[in-house]
């Protein structure tokens, strides 16, 4: 049978360097692919598996030289792709809603080892600070680390950052020096120096007049001792109108029904329209006592 000459295509003369440079030392970059290099590789075995069986038959001494299984997943990993190895991006759960993300989703608490989502660990701030709480505590209930707020930029809103920056300035201000602004469309935080002789004060974001001492609006007309003498419902603006013209006028309360009593003429005894009788004079229960009584 005659043989057939064939020459070898680059391809397997490559292969065949590949084949051979694996059995050295050499470190280069390997310049074909992977399914090329395993194709011949796959050609090689077979034929010196055939070659070793016909050498069994005359008794000649086998020499392997397969590459050994590090060298070939050497080879096998280096390969001709020119992108790098993307970055593996682990997965861990969110102790809250127990669903699994991406660790640049994943909020950890630097003070404890425990690991939320960004959103479960917003919606928690956001809980705590609507119940006036600004140390805010890691969620797990079985856990006593606070959560710091510089480690919260980029988890809540802007909004809710400024709202518990408030709240930790609030809390570090003791709770008898505090007061808010008496006006409900400002309620600023204010700090009572304990200063005694300063009644009348302005407040420096609304810019309104108010009673520093009272811890109301000011009150026009009315020593403090006077205003705080005054029932609760009574201190409002119309009340104190009110009691500023009764006092112009000199008219007199009823000391049972409070109810503002006008005498025009006649004598002291007032008979009020709850049927309580009292001296117009002083003020008290009528009694013939009070017949001396003057206006």
């Amino acid at each position: 049978m005659k043989a057939e000459n064939r020459t070898p295509t680059p391809t397997e003369n490559d292969v065949d360097d590949l084949y051979f440079s694996v059995m050295s030392d050499d470190e280069d970059v390997f310049p074909i692919s992977d399914s090329k290099y395993a194709d011949g590789l796959q050609f090689q075995e077979v034929l010196l598996s055939s070659i070793s069986r016909r050498d069994d038959k005359f008794g000649v001494k086998k020499l392997s030289v397969l590459p050994t299984k590090s060298l070939r997943k050497k080879v096998l990993l280096t390969g001709e792709s020119s992108n790098p190895p993307s970055v593996i991006q682990y997965r861990q759960i969110c102790t809250i809603c127990y669903e699994t993300y991406s660790s640049d989703v994943i909020f950890h608490n630097k003070n404890c080892s425990h690991l939320f989502c960004k959103e479960c660990i917003s919606h928690h701030i956001g809980t705590k600070l609507q119940e006036n709480i600004s140390s805010i505590k890691c969620p797990d209930p079985d856990c006593r680390s606070v959560i710091v707020m510089d480690e919260c930029v980029d988890v809540v809103p802007p909004v809710v950052l400024e709202r518990w920056s408030s709240a930790l300035c609030e809390s570090l201000v003791l709770s008898s020096q505090r007061f808010y602004c008496p006006f409900k469309d400002c309620s600023m935080l204010l700090i009572d120096d304990g200063d005694e002789d300063v009644s009348q004060a302005v407040c420096p974001s609304c810019q309104r007049l108010f009673c520093a001492r009272c811890k109301v609006s000011w009150h026009v007309g009315y020593e403090c001792v006077d205003y705080q003498s005054l029932d609760v419902n009574e201190r409002n603006r119309e009340d104190l109108l009110l009691l500023d013209l009764a006092k112009t006028q000199k008219w007199k309360r009823c000391p049972k029904c409070r109810f503002y009593v006008e005498r025009r003429e006649g004598c002291l005894h007032i008979t009020c329209r709850c049927k309580y009788q009292f001296c117009y004079g002083c003020g008290d229960s009528w009694s013939n006592k009070h017949l001396s009584c003057h206006t």
